[in-house]
């Protein structure tokens, strides 16, 4: 089955040049960034901060590449480049992940199914994560507000 990206279906996608906050322990991880939305005058207005959460990450990378080296991604011609926000089926990452698993834990039972792959494109970098499920809102609280409530949130246990 062939790598590919399709449109993950938010209202909504990272304002051009924001970055994003992420905070990420063990299987916790929650991601917040400026986002922007169409409306009917065919532009894009700034909607909030888009706050998501999740209790079942398996990987997260975050870094290069940025917006002027984007077109780089591996994905960008599998559809990458005309989406904002992406879900990529038949991943690749996930396969890795679940080969190291299988060659360390032959005998593992360990069910991958339901995981899912997004890449947030944001300014100065790109991030990817592989979670079951998250929760998503549009808040109309500060990056301050935010940080001290996501950073409790990941660190609770």
């Amino acid at each position: 089955m062939q790598v590919c990206a399709k449109d993950a279906g938010f209202p909504f996608r990272p304002e051009s040049v924001t970055d994003a906050l992420l905070i990420h322990c063990g299987e916790k991880a929650a991601i917040a960034f400026l986002a922007t939305e169409l409306r009917s005058d065919g532009k894009w207005h700034n909607c909030g901060v888009a706050v998501f959460r999740s209790s079942s990450v398996l990987q997260v990378r975050y870094g290069y590449p940025n917006d002027e080296a984007f077109r780089g991604h591996k994905l960008y011609e599998m559809g990458l480049k005309d989406i904002d926000i992406a879900e990529i089926e038949n991943s690749d990452w996930l396969r890795d992940v679940i080969a190291i698993n299988t060659k360390v834990f032959p005998d593992s039972k360990a069910d991958f199914s339901g995981v899912l792959h997004y890449i947030f494109p944001f300014k100065e970098s790109t991030l990817e994560v592989l979670w079951r499920q998250y929760e998503f809102e549009i808040s109309d609280k500060s990056y301050q507000e935010i940080g001290k409530m996501l950073s409790s949130w990941v660190s609770r246990y």
